[in-house]
């Protein structure tokens, strides 16, 4: 029997993100820790220079076993509510033109190994944001010897890969607030009208009758081109109770500016 789990199954990719850094156009948010290994960054998003852009993935081995790790790469999209998804073709899907190498590797324990990623995008292909995920997935040890009840568990870990082909702007906006009944939490609503992504991150309080309840922050949301992302804020002391609540704070974008919102919510 085989598990396969990518990130929580990349569902809440983004709720995994340990921190952003921008540097020379390009936004990196740093590793993930799976099974024994950590990769990173996980997302890059990238302009082309040339028709071409270079990145790297880190995979660390933090474990006290060498793991041997296969190197791939899909398609992916983001939906409001279901967040990342893959094997979603699209028209701009850079499947096709990233190159990296290795595609397989042994990492010894408490080592680090590159993975060099080129992304070469003809001038002929239309101009736009491309977009694809490069996993590393453990692979599993068949010299180990196996019994009826061996449940063998293969974890990866999804890089995601957003390049820009001529000329683009985000245009991110808070939208609103809902309540998810079914998990009992409210989620901000963003909106980006723009032709790029953008990885922001998020600090909001509640507020009933003036007095604060409850606080917290979301250290990275990727709100895909031209769509609307649901994030969920997770409430650290229980459920909200039926009422009206005031839920304000920022949304701190790519670029360092922060946009104040605040909406009013009612519980059922």
């Amino acid at each position: 029997m085989t598990y396969l789990r990518s990130a929580k199954n990349c569902h809440q990719l983004a709720a995994a993100f340990l921190a952003v850094a921008i540097a020379a156009n390009t936004i990196f948010v740093k590793a993930a820790q799976a099974s024994g290994y950590s990769v990173g960054p996980l997302v890059t998003i990238v302009p082309l220079s040339n028709s071409q852009a270079r990145s790297t993935i880190n995979v660390t081995n933090t474990g006290n076993e060498p793991v041997r790790i296969r190197i791939y790469v899909e398609d992916f999209t983001y939906e409001r509510n279901r967040g990342f998804t893959t094997g979603s073709s699209h028209p701009y899907s850079a499947k096709q033109y990233l190159q990296f190498s290795p595609r397989e590797i042994v990492v010894p324990p408490k080592v680090t190994r590159n993975i060099r990623v080129n992304i070469l995008i003809p001038p002929s292909a239309p101009d736009g944001e491309y977009r694809a995920v490069v996993f590393a997935e453990e692979l599993s040890d068949n010299s180990k010897p196996q019994t009826e009840s061996t449940v063998v568990v293969n974890f990866r870990v999804g890089s995601v890969f957003f390049v820009t082909k001529g000329s683009g702007k985000t245009d991110l906006a808070p939208l609103g607030i809902e309540w998810d009944a079914q998990n009992s939490r409210p989620r901000l609503v963003l909106i980006n009208k723009g032709s790029i992504t953008t990885n922001p991150a998020v600090q909001w309080k509640i507020e009933q009758a003036g007095k604060e309840i409850d606080s917290g922050s979301v250290l990275s949301s990727i709100v895909q081109n031209r769509s609307e992302r649901s994030i969920t804020l997770e409430t650290k002391k229980g459920n909200l109770r039926p009422g009206e609540y005031t839920i304000s704070g920022q949304v701190q974008r790519s670029n360092g500016t922060p946009m104040p919102f605040s909406f009013k919510l009612k519980v059922p």
